[in-house]
């Protein structure tokens, strides 16, 4: 449900830290509302902090709503027709679980398909992330042919 991603505290190693801050990143399901799991995370944290005793607040909290196109959507059949002529073969659609623009034009009501060069061998988000140049060419070539075609 969440990860903790960050920890800071301290300021020396011989210096017990007067406080200390965790950041997390916590994910909701497509039919969740995100307000509603924010707030069953502060009654969670606010009992949590309670029964252990301790001095501890929430605070910063970025709501994010996911988007959903349908499949038959016409621009998500167009683009899966147009992938599948540069690949070669059919490319099965699939849930993309992490954050991106594509939530800010869906709220204006624009259908979106994410689309791009993240592979299994890339280190998606860790140190050393790249991508495969051929990976940039193949994006290249499906958003061409996308846009030369689109009526």
């Amino acid at each position: 449900r969440f990860s903790i991603t960050m920890v800071r505290s301290g300021v020396k190693s011989n210096v017990i830290p007067a406080e200390a801050e965790a950041c997390f990143d916590m994910r909701t399901l497509p039919d969740e509302n995100p307000a509603h799991a924010v707030e069953e995370l502060k009654a969670y944290f606010i009992s949590l902090t309670k029964n252990l005793g301790l001095n501890a607040e929430i605070y910063g909290v970025n709501i994010g709503s996911g988007y959903y196109t349908e499949p038959s959507h016409n621009f998500v059949v167009r683009f899966r027709k147009t992938v599948s002529k540069i690949y070669g073969r059919e490319i099965p659609i699939a849930a993309e679980l992490g954050g991106n623009d594509g939530k800010f034009f869906a709220d204006k009501g624009i259908p979106v398909v994410s689309f791009g060069c993240i592979g299994p061998d890339t280190n998606f988000h860790g140190v050393d992330e790249f991508v495969h140049l051929k990976h940039i060419a193949l994006v290249r070539d499906v958003l061409l042919e996308y846009i030369s075609t689109y009526p």
